[in-house]
């Protein structure tokens, strides 16, 4: 946010529209991704893109330490490259 911006309520109002379900879609169509929000058609992007119900999040931080204290096993059992 600016100081003394002409409309300090405008970026407060874009936000909201853009979280919404139609900037959410808006969004999503025009860059090819897929929304966090469950109500947000999915129709755009190719099926395999869009998260199945109840799948393990790997950006999460609890993955990225299990992440890290896998990967010497992976590395014995793949090999390094």
């Amino acid at each position: 946010m600016f100081n003394r911006a002409p409309n300090p309520n405008a970026a407060r109002i874009y936000i909201n529209w853009l979280l919404s379900k139609e900037g959410q879609t808006i969004f999503a169509r025009a860059n090819g991704y897929v929304s966090a929000r469950l109500d947000v058609p999915t129709d755009h992007t190719e099926p395999w893109r869009v998260p199945l119900p109840g799948a393990i999040k790997t950006y999460t931080k609890a993955a990225m330490q299990v992440k890290d204290s896998l990967q010497p096993l992976l590395q014995e059992v793949f090999g390094s490259q």
